[in-house]
């Protein structure tokens, strides 16, 4: 006991350690990388996750979102958000750590397969002035339009 405690182990910390790693798995590829470097499971998560922003309260229209950390989206969690607790305190993890998405050199490819629906680097009063002509509906309904 003098020399390294109880040799008891900190479930909490156990716990955010593995969300942090899920978190670190989940976005290290993102959704830029295609094919079989990205696990599947996370082909899943952007669906399940995709799939509650346009159910929910916050207006983000079917086929807008790529990865919810390459868009310009705050998803509210709380014990009533219906989903998976895994990927609730994944979202957790990243709102405490603050991920961002950043880059010194962005290449022109990946710059292509950026969303354009609301994107991280635009204003989001423009992007809701921009959202509502009809030539952005035009691009979302008729054209699948997703990326920049």
């Amino acid at each position: 006991i003098t020399e390294g405690g109880k040799q008891v182990l900190d479930i909490q910390a156990r716990n955010e350690a593995i969300d942090l790693w899920n978190l670190q798995s989940y976005t290290i590829l993102l959704y830029l990388v295609q094919g079989d470097k990205r696990a599947s499971w996370c082909y899943f998560v952007d669906y399940i996750l995709a799939k509650f922003l346009e159910m929910s309260y916050l207006n983000v229209r079917p086929g807008q979102i790529l990865n919810v950390f390459l868009h310009n989206v705050d998803i509210p969690i709380s014990n009533q958000t219906p989903l998976p607790t895994d990927i609730k305190r994944m979202i957790l993890a990243a709102c405490k750590y603050k991920l961002k998405f950043t880059g010194l050199s962005i290449g022109q490819n990946i710059k292509l397969k950026m969303p354009i629906w609301k994107n991280l680097a635009v204003n989001k009063q423009c992007y809701q002035q921009a959202c509502h002509r009809d030539s952005a509906k035009c691009l979302r309904l008729n054209h699948q339009v997703r990326t920049v």
